[in-house]
């Protein structure tokens, strides 16, 4: 009965996933739609999420250190520290506004059939990995709050991974590959290259 139980939980689980992909075009008749088939490369902890952001166009037009500081902001969890909020620019800013209405129509669309997968927007690194990629020194990119400087890196480090899918990923706009390969050089210093 147990295992018949866990079968009807997965299975569901499974049926719900399936459900939005259908809703949001991305699965038609049990087959991947072209969106689809970009999503299915992605590896993120809510794909769904960080395609339709792709898809949106508003990563398009950004600098190398807004791109950081956005996808920086939507791959960072949320923390247990309190940390002191730091501006970060006016274009990142606006960017993550859009965002927020992505992720608020995602939100009723999970919450619709069920499934809890993380939608971040957490903003607390943007403006350092905005420093960090115009050039900033670490020390003064370390300094702006009162954290770990492992911490940091490990935000940045999640930063490059996603950005580099962005680059290698299909149907991404020639001109967002180039931006984002621009940001990872500019990230990859160290002590962030250091593994």
């Amino acid at each position: 009965k147990e295992i018949e139980r866990q079968k009807d939980i997965y299975w569901n689980k499974f049926l719900s996933h399936r459900a939005i992909l259908e809703e949001y075009g991305y699965l038609t008749n049990d087959y991947p739609t072209e969106k689809g088939k970009t999503t299915s490369q992605i590896r993120s902890e809510n794909e769904l999420y960080l395609a339709e952001i792709i898809f949106s166009g508003v990563l398009e037009n950004l600098k190398p250190s807004e791109l950081a500081g956005v996808i920086c902001a939507i791959t960072t969890e949320e923390l247990r520290a309190e940390i002191p909020y730091i501006p970060f620019s006016e274009k990142v800013r606006k960017t993550l506004n859009q965002i927020r209405n992505i992720k608020r129509k995602l939100e009723k669309t999970q919450s619709k059939y069920n499934v809890e997968t993380p939608l971040n927007i957490n903003p607390y690194f943007s403006s350092l990995i905005e420093l960090w990629v115009e050039g900033a020194e670490w020390n003064t990119v370390s300094e702006q709050v009162d954290m770990g400087e492992g911490d940091i890196v490990r935000a940045f480090k999640r930063t490059v991974d996603v950005l580099r899918q962005l680059t290698t990923i299909d149907n991404i706009p020639e001109a967002l590959v180039f931006t984002a390969r621009e940001a990872i050089e500019k990230i990859m210093r160290a002590p962030v290259d250091v593994d």
